[in-house]
C-alpha cells in the first residue's frame, strides 16, 4: 500500500515538474483605473522553465483582454505584471498561462513537416514552395505571410526553398493552409 501511494505521489509530481503548471499568484500590487483597466504586479506560484518566458509573454500579450504582460525582474522569473480589462481575474490569467504551458510542453511533433529544427521556444521549418510566378509575386507572398501572427520570420530563395521560423507548437497543417490560402503548394524536403 505504501509503495503504491509513493508511486502515485511521485508520478503526480513528475507530471507537474515535466509539464509545468502555475498553481496560484500572490498580488504584490494592484490598481484599478477609470478606463476600466487594472494593472497588477504578481508573483506566480508553481513550476515552469525559464526557457518558456518569451513565448509565454508573447502568448499573453496576444490575448484580447490583456493590453500588456511582462516578466519584469530578470533575477526572479516568477515576478510579472499585466494591464488588462477589469473583468480579467487572476484565476483567468492562471488558466491562460496553464493552457499555454500545456500546449507548449505537450506538442506533438508528428504534426510537423519533415524538415523541422526545434529550439527552446520556436522552430524552423524548411520546404519548397510551388506556384510562385516571379520575384514580385514572391515579395507579395513574403509580405502577406509575414503579417500572420504565428510566423516570426520567413525567407524564400530563388529556387523556391522557403524557411520560416514559428512558435514550436504550430502544426504543419497550419503552415500548409497559410500557403494554400495564397494558392501555393508545399513540397516537403526529404531529410534522408
Amino acid at each position: 500500500m505504501k509503495k503504491t501511494l509513493t508511486l502515485l505521489v511521485l508520478s503526480f509530481m513528475t507530471s507537474i515538474l515535466s509539464y509545468g503548471q502555475v498553481t496560484g499568484v500572490s498580488i504584490d500590487s494592484k490598481k484599478h483605473y477609470e478606463n476600466n483597466t487594472t494593472t497588477a504586479y504578481l508573483t506566480l506560484r508553481g513550476y515552469y522553465g525559464t526557457d518558456i518566458i518569451v513565448g509565454m509573454s508573447e502568448h499573453l500579450n496576444a490575448h484580447p483582454d490583456i493590453s500588456l504582460f511582462s516578466f519584469y525582474d530578470n533575477k526572479n522569473p516568477k515576478k510579472c505584471m499585466y494591464t488588462a480589462n477589469n473583468n480579467l481575474s487572476e484565476t483567468t490569467l492562471i488558466n491562460i498561462i496553464n493552457d499555454f504551458l500545456s500546449e507548449y510542453y505537450e506538442f506533438d511533433i508528428s504534426n510537423d513537416l519533415s524538415h523541422t529544427k526545434y529550439f527552446a521556444d520556436n522552430k524552423t521549418v524548411k520546404f519548397k514552395v510551388t506556384g510562385i510566378n516571379d520575384d514580385n509575386h514572391k515579395d507579395y507572398i513574403i509580405s502577406q505571410l509575414s503579417e500572420l501572427e504565428f510566423i516570426n520570420a520567413i525567407k524564400i530563395n530563388q529556387e523556391g526553398i522557403c524557411k520560416i521560423n514559428t512558435n514550436k507548437t504550430i502544426k504543419g497543417i497550419t503552415i500548409i493552409t497559410a500557403f494554400n490560402d495564397l494558392n501555393l503548394g508545399i513540397i516537403e524536403i526529404d531529410t534522408q
